[in-house]
């Protein structure tokens, strides 16, 4: 039996909560929908995507555990224009492996690796 309906959010040491935010609001198309003086949390770019975003400027760049998360495309023909929109909002590209880039969001240290499946 099933007993979750799987990830219901991703949790993001950032340096600067505008700048995680903006930065998955123009990458991404994410919108924010809650915000206190230590956290916010957008959502998108699917409707039940949630990514937290936890004030931490001394810990933001290192990886605190998390390798990386993985962005489903909706087909092959898109990687082009999201590797546009995330380099278009700052982020960085590391490396590509295995055909598939990973980058490093603006925002902190988390990574970003598209797939397709």
């Amino acid at each position: 039996m099933q007993a979750t309906f799987g990830i219901s959010h991703i949790a993001l040491k950032v340096a600067d909560l505008d700048r995680a935010v903006r930065f998955y609001e123009q990458a991404f198309g994410a919108r924010q929908y809650f915000r206190d003086a230590g956290s916010a949390q957008v959502l998108g770019p699917d409707p039940t995507d949630v990514i937290a975003f936890e004030l931490a400027p001394a810990e933001a760049v290192t990886a605190g555990g998390l390798m990386h998360f993985g962005l489903r495309l909706t087909g092959a023909d898109e990687l082009d224009g999201v590797l546009a929109q995330v380099l278009a909002a700052g982020g960085t590209l590391k490396r590509i492996r295995h055909e598939r880039p990973t980058f490093r969001s603006r925002a902190g240290g988390a990574m970003m690796a598209p797939s397709l499946r």
